[in-house]
């Protein structure tokens, strides 16, 4: 079964639209991304710390394992329950059942529970033994390899993409999430190379104008009203390939 498959057959109300469109480049993509820009002084005050926690087992410590850099590395579709709890320790992984909109839930993975700053969900694939989907959110210290990262907003966010991007207007279940890349940086539909897949979900400001993107509509970053009062993410996820 295609990666595309089993996105939307875990992740149901989880942004379906959004996930499965941008996990069809996950089956072929290479790993080849390109380096994080730094963070604007802004962007950084909104930015978590990142943790100095290490929850890797004393094996994994004393052989040298380093915890990955960036989300994307955090695990593979071919990882397991085990292989992950080697890995990084048997209280930075456990089963839970894991909330999404419109009141629905699935079972699925934690990892790094205990830290907000590190914790990770885990959708599993149809056989409910490996990762399909890494999701975190605020205030989440991980980031993607591409440079999506939690506290950044939609201008800097455009300005990573190359060019404006659409999403869906805010007030709904699925409102925020990021719809089409217009074919920029961060399009990984389209069997990209070196794309990351996954779904990016945006906040709306504190103080938003009433004219603000709202409803099941979609919405382009470079909006005067959203340029002025930037929407930040406050989520994001990567689609693992096979």
């Amino acid at each position: 079964m295609s990666c595309v498959s089993v996105v939307v057959s875990r992740l149901r109300a989880r942004l379906l639209i959004a996930v499965a469109a941008l996990a069809m480049a996950a089956c072929s993509r290479e790993q080849a991304p390109p380096a994080a820009p730094a963070a604007s002084p802004d962007a950084s005050a909104r930015t978590p710390r990142t943790p100095r926690g290490d929850f890797r087992t004393a094996e994994a410590r004393r052989s040298g394992a380093a915890l990955p850099a960036h989300l994307d590395a955090v695990a593979t579709a071919a990882d397991t329950f085990d292989s992950l709890r080697a890995r990084y320790g048997d209280g930075a992984v456990m089963r839970a059942t894991i909330p999404a909109p419109e009141g629905e839930q699935y079972e699925g993975w934690l990892l790094f529970p205990a830290d907000a700053a590190r914790r990770v969900e885990v959708s599993l694939d149809e056989s409910n033994t490996h990762p399909a989907v890494l999701d975190v959110e605020t205030p989440s210290a991980w980031r993607r390899s591409d440079g999506v990262r939690i506290g950044m907003d939609t201008r800097e966010l455009q300005a990573l993409n190359g060019r404006p991007f659409a999403f869906a207007g805010f007030d709904w279940d699925y409102g925020g999430v990021v719809m089409d890349w217009k074919g920029g940086a961060l399009d990984a539909t389209g069997n990209r190379k070196g794309r990351v897949a996954g779904r990016v979900h945006l906040c709306a400001p504190e103080g938003a104008p009433e004219n603000y993107p709202s409803g099941d509509s979609d919405f382009m970053s470079d909006l005067p009203v959203v340029q002025a009062h930037p929407a930040l993410v406050c989520g994001f996820g990567v689609a693992l390939g096979d």
